[in-house]
C-alpha cells in the first residue's frame, strides 16, 4: 500500500474579495484590485490517495500502483476549500535505476457530494500530474525535479492549466541520529493562470527520513 496524503495549511493566504470600483487617481489604476484582499489562514481540503503496489518480485525495478484518491471538505474557511466531497482514480508509475529514480503520479477526481450551502462553487472536476526525477551524486548529493501540473476543468478559459518546470539540488545530512534531506531549487511556470497565477517560485525543502512504522508486509511475503 502506497499513500501520499496532502494536508494543506495556509498562513495569511491573500483571497480576492472583488473590485471596489474605479480608483480616484488614474495613476493608481491597480489599487481597486491590489488593496481589496482578505488574508485567510487555516486548514485546506485534505487529499488522500490509497494505491496498491505491484510486488517487487513481479515488478522488478518498476514501481506501479493504482487505487482511489479522496478529497475531504476539511477547510476551516470557505476561501480555503471547495465544500465538497470528491473521489477519483490515482496511479503511480516509475522506474528505479542504480543511481536514479523517475516516474509520474497522476490523479483526477470529481464531486460526489456537497458539504456546505455555497451554490456558487463549481462542482469539482480537476486533477494533477506530479512528474519526478532524482539522480544520486557522490557524498549524498542529489539533483532532480518534482513539479506538479494541475488542471481544473471548471475554471474559466485561461485559468485551467498550470504547467511548471523545476530543478533542485539536495544533500542528505545527519542531525543527531536522524538523516535529513535538504533541497534548494526553483520552479518556473511555463503555462500559468491568467488570474493571480505566479511565474516563479523559490523552494527550500527539509525532509526528515523516519524509520518505517511497519517493518514487514501485513499480507503475503
Amino acid at each position: 500500500m502506497i499513500t501520499r496524503p496532502i494536508v494543506p495549511i495556509y498562513f495569511g493566504t491573500p483571497t480576492p474579495e472583488g473590485f471596489k470600483g474605479p480608483p480616484q487617481n488614474p495613476s493608481h489604476i491597480g489599487d481597486n484590485i491590489l488593496n481589496n484582499f482578505s488574508h485567510e489562514s487555516g486548514l485546506g481540503d485534505i487529499q488522500l490517495p490509497l494505491m496498491v503496489n505491484l510486488p517487487k518480485k513481479y515488478a522488478g525495478n518498476w514501481l506501479f500502483g493504482m487505487g482511489p484518491v479522496f478529497q475531504f471538505p476539511t477547510a476551516t474557511n470557505d476561501a480555503l476549500g471547495q465544500d465538497q466531497w470528491a473521489l477519483g482514480p490515482v496511479m503511480v508509475l516509475g522506474y528505479k535505476g542504480k543511481r536514479w529514480l523517475g516516474g509520474i503520479f497522476p490523479n483526477y477526481f470529481w464531486k460526489i457530494g456537497s458539504a456546505g450551502q455555497d451554490s456558487n462553487t463549481p462542482d469539482v472536476n480537476q486533477g494533477s500530474l506530479l512528474y519526478f526525477f532524482n539522480y544520486s551524486l557522490p557524498d549524498a548529493w542529489q539533483v532532480g525535479f518534482n513539479p506538479t501540473i494541475t488542471y481544473n476543468h471548471r475554471a474559466p478559459s485561461g485559468n485551467k492549466w498550470r504547467v511548471p518546470v523545476e530543478l533542485y539540488v539536495g544533500k542528505t545530512i545527519k542531525m543527531g541520529k536522524v538523516p535529513v534531506n535538504i533541497k534548494v531549487g526553483g520552479e518556473y511556470v511555463v503555462v500559468t493562470q491568467d488570474t493571480f497565477g505566479e511565474r516563479f517560485t523559490f523552494k527550500f525543502i527539509i525532509t526528515p527520513v523516519m524509520p518505517s512504522l511497519i517493518k514487514s508486509p501485513i499480507f503475503g511475503e
